[in-house]
């Protein structure tokens, strides 16, 4: 295992951390809007749909002292998933 992580290291420049914590916020991101996308299609009811992005808040919260690229981003995302809230309604 030694051997593939220093590959990966080496083809990426040794951004893999950065790598990753773009990969952990999309992932997120694109959870967020497959949520707004059930609730628009009425796949979700309102409540469901809400009920779903406080879970999402919660796990950013509670993820984001271990993991500070959600630490950084929190703050855009609350003004993000407020805004989406409110569209929800």
């Amino acid at each position: 295992m030694e051997v593939a992580a220093t590959r990966c290291t080496r083809c990426t420049g040794g951004a893999l951390q950065e790598i990753n914590d773009y990969c952990l916020c999309d992932t997120l991101d694109t959870y967020f809007v497959f949520l707004r996308t059930q609730g628009a299609d009425r796949r979700l009811s309102p409540d469901q749909e809400q009920e779903l992005v406080k879970k999402g808040r919660e796990f950013w919260r509670r993820r984001s002292g271990k993991w500070p690229a959600l630490r950084a981003t929190g703050r855009l995302h609350e003004n993000v998933l407020a805004a989406a809230s409110s569209e929800s309604v």
